[in-house]
């Protein structure tokens, strides 16, 4: 028997959809009686037709088949990973201090995937212009422009799935 799992491949092994499962037997003496397949490995139901996983997080499915004359195939099981949710976040720069006389400054960051967790950031003074990828991290020393005046700076936050948060600002 095998599986073929389908949806939006994320990074990591991860789906970032609902993942649609096809299960596949053959045998080529006495033929296939019935594909099973559990989500306990007690419970087992009769495969008919291609279905659905939209829970998220990882899920464990198990599988097997039964040809004509009885005999019954030792079980697989398969792990599918499901994050369909962004992360969420926020910034702090400077401490949350009202003005600054350097553009050296430290931002406090915070960000939480629940499903797949939180592995990256990148950073923008404008919201378009962006930099490389980078580990994520709670904290990150930051270089501001050298005009005068208000300054904003811009964060998102990707999961271990590849979902990207929105963009966060801090003033």
């Amino acid at each position: 028997t095998t599986i073929s799992p389908s949806g939006i491949e994320g990074n990591n092994g991860w789906f970032t959809s609902n993942v649609a499962v096809t299960l596949s037997a053959t045998d080529d003496i006495s033929g296939v009686n019935k594909t099973e397949y559990s989500f306990n490995n007690a419970t087992w139901t009769t495969y008919t037709t291609p279905f659905n996983i939209t829970n998220e997080g990882n899920t464990t499915l198990y599988y097997k088949s039964t040809d004509k004359t009885g005999n019954v195939e030792t079980i697989k099981t398969e792990t599918i990973k499901i994050d369909k949710t962004v992360p969420s976040g926020s910034i702090i720069i400077a401490g949350d201090t009202a003005y600054t006389n350097s553009t050296s400054i430290t931002l406090t960051l915070s960000a939480e995937d629940a499903t797949s967790k939180v592995a990256q950031m990148h950073f923008s003074h404008d919201n378009i212009i962006w930099t490389p990828w980078e580990a994520y991290a709670t904290s990150k020393v930051w270089t501001l422009t050298t005009d005068d005046g208000a300054k904003t700076v811009y964060v998102q936050f990707m999961d271990n799935a590849g979902l990207v948060s929105p963009s966060y600002h801090g003033i």
